[in-house]
This record gives C-alpha cells, sequence and structure tokens, in this order.
C-alpha cells in the first residue's frame, strides 16, 4: 500500500487507512501555498471517522484547504457492524459543522457518482468549502 507518484500528483497511501487524512491535508496545504489549483483527494473507511480523525477537518475549514474527503462507508468499522458503533450511521454529515459541504452518495452507481466529482471539486479548488461525499 506504499504507493507515489507525484509526477501525477499522487502524494502517497498508507496501509493504516486513516493516515491519507493527514498525507492528503498535507497536500492540500502545499497546493494552497503554491497556489497551483491542485485538489487533494483523501479516501477513507468508516473507522477514522468514529476516531477523531477527522476533526482535522476544523484546520481546513479555517485553512480553507481545496481537499475532498470521500468516506467508503462499507457498514463495517474495523472489526463491528457500524450499527454497532455509531449513534448516527450518515458519516456524511461529519462535515455539516465546520461549514463543508457533504453528500450522501451510491458509490457503486456510476451514474450517479460521475456528475459529483467535477462538482465537488470546483468550489474546494476555489478554496470556498471542503467536500464529505
Amino acid at each position: 500500500m506504499h504507493l507515489i507518484d507525484p509526477s501525477v500528483g499522487m502524494m502517497g497511501a498508507a496501509p493504516i487507512v486513516a493516515g491519507t487524512i493527514a498525507l492528503a491535508m498535507g497536500a492540500a496545504l502545499a497546493a494552497k501555498i503554491r497556489n497551483d489549483g491542485r485538489v487533494a483527494v483523501s479516501f477513507f473507511g468508516t473507522a477514522p471517522p468514529e476516531r477523531g480523525c477527522l476533526r482535522i477537518a476544523q484546520l481546513r475549514a479555517l485553512k480553507k484547504l481545496p481537499i475532498i474527503f470521500v468516506c467508503e462507508n462499507n457498514l463495517y468499522s474495523t472489526h463491528l457492524p457500524i450499527k454497532e458503533i455509531r449513534v448516527s450511521q450518515n458519516i456524511y454529515t461529519l462535515g455539516i459543522p465546520f461549514g463543508e459541504l457533504s453528500h450522501r452518495i451510491d458509490g457503486n452507481d456510476v451514474i450517479e457518482v460521475a456528475p459529483r466529482c467535477p462538482q465537488s471539486g470546483r468550489p474546494v479548488s476555489q478554496g470556498e468549502r471542503a467536500c464529505l461525499p
């Protein structure tokens, strides 16, 4: 899982999936400092939000960093069903208190996903809000 290719903007992946949140935040901060129009994207599962890893989104909101958080909700959190771990299973709403755009999308439906990608990236690249699809 240690993948990296800066020539195409792939700044790295980590075997600890929640680690990609911090990597993407660093890439977003670099993009903002360089003003290069890039948008960082962090993919993660359902465990990082329950462990507070998305609290870093507050920094994103304060600094208006260009980042999109994508939670791939498989209804399990490490080793237990999500319904046994979380009171609310609507993980996509976690960005709302930080003023972020939040969407629930069926990731298995390409017809639903495809139009959301540029829609999510446009305001983020302009420093408006992050997105938690």
